[in-house]
């Protein structure tokens, strides 16, 4: 059985964090873990990172105490971390400074948790890869304009349609996706219909994408583009991290 590693973690969303923007300096360095009651009555109420994929969903109230509170993260290598009744709850407790919601590996997240989180008034950044988001979940969080980070990479419900829906967000800053079930074609409508975004990572384990074709396009339009051979799944799941290189 694998068990839960704070340090893989870690290493997985510095992974995410160092390749995106610095708005991972916006709070503690290392969630406070939350698996009971007495866990949050013991925290400080500065506490402002937590991870409570353990905690049970009848606590969830209780987190009101955190006023301050911008992350939370629920991801577990068995991916129990979270599911819709959970985002509902978690969306009802009146954190108005939460922003930032990592769920990494949480595939029992569906649209309805996405549609909860969009009701969070500082909703900035979602971390949603390797959930069963749909193309319907991009356009929820398309909708939300105070949302300028989302990672959809080994979402494999989300298709071209939902990369559009996203595209054409008026503040997105940052986007990720998977280039599994797409063409290079279909990669480079994406970048041309980004209406807002600076910066674009696509995972592309086995090198298909024409790199200088791909960047040229985001150069054309102000868009870094980045390549990875994985995101942060494969690593949090135990795959050794490799550079992407093209396939020839």
């Amino acid at each position: 059985m694998k068990t839960f590693s704070f340090a893989r973690v870690f290493a997985a969303s510095t992974l995410l964090c160092a390749a995106t923007s610095a708005h991972c300096g916006d709070y503690s360095k290392y969630p406070e873990p939350l698996n009971s009651g007495r866990d949050i009555t013991s925290a400080s109420a500065h506490t402002d990172n937590i991870f409570i994929a353990k905690l049970p969903i009848e606590d969830y109230s209780a987190l009101a105490k955190f006023t301050q509170l911008k992350r939370v993260h629920f991801h577990t290598q068995e991916g129990t971390g979270a599911d819709d009744q959970k985002l509902l709850a978690l969306s009802r407790v009146g954190l108005t400074n939460l922003f930032d919601v990592d769920l990494l590996y949480c595939p029992r997240v569906t649209d309805r948790g996405i549609q909860s989180l969009a009701q969070l008034p500082a909703l900035r950044y979602l971390q949603l890869e390797g959930t069963s988001i749909s193309d319907d979940g991009c356009k929820i969080l398309a909708a939300k304009h105070s949302v300028t980070g989302v990672n959809v990479a080994y979402c494999t419900n989300v298709t071209l349609s939902g990369l559009m829906e996203l595209a054409h967000s008026p503040t997105l800053d940052e986007i990720s996706f998977s280039f599994m079930g797409l063409t290079q074609d279909d990669v480079l409508h994406v970048i041309s219909e980004l209406r807002h975004a600076k910066w674009c990572q696509i995972d592309d384990p086995n090198g298909d994408i024409d790199d200088a074709v791909v960047k040229k396009a985001g150069t054309m339009k102000g868009i870094k583009i980045v390549l990875q051979a994985q995101g942060a799944l494969p690593t949090f799941l135990g795959e050794q991290p490799r550079p992407w290189s093209r396939k020839h």
